[in-house]
């Protein structure tokens, strides 16, 4: 317990829970389920999910589904980097 949170690792078993498993939310793929995250003073659950940036195939990261769902989170900025990286900036001047 982490300042009124319970973390669980245990899938759970409420009938309103919803596995997200194989849904694509921008770049990010989810896997599988991760963990929970319960919130003692509201009430209020967050469910994680273990996720693969599809643009790079290499990074994976446990995300938050509502930052999936909102698009909060696209991917794991590997295309940002990767883009900074195609711009030439030779003969450019910087004040």
């Amino acid at each position: 317990m982490l300042n009124n949170h319970i973390i669980s690792t245990e899938l759970p078993q409420s009938k309103t829970f919803i596995d997200h498993s194989g849904e694509q939310h921008n770049a990010w793929l989810i896997q599988d389920f991760s963990h929970v995250v319960l919130n003692q003073k509201n009430g209020s659950r967050n469910t994680y999910w273990n996720c693969l940036c599809t643009d790079c195939g290499e990074t994976k990261k446990a995300i938050p589904y509502n930052n999936l769902k909102y698009s909060r989170s696209k991917s794991c900025g590997c295309s940002v980097v990767r883009d900074e990286r195609q711009v030439n900036l030779v003969g450019k001047k910087f004040s």
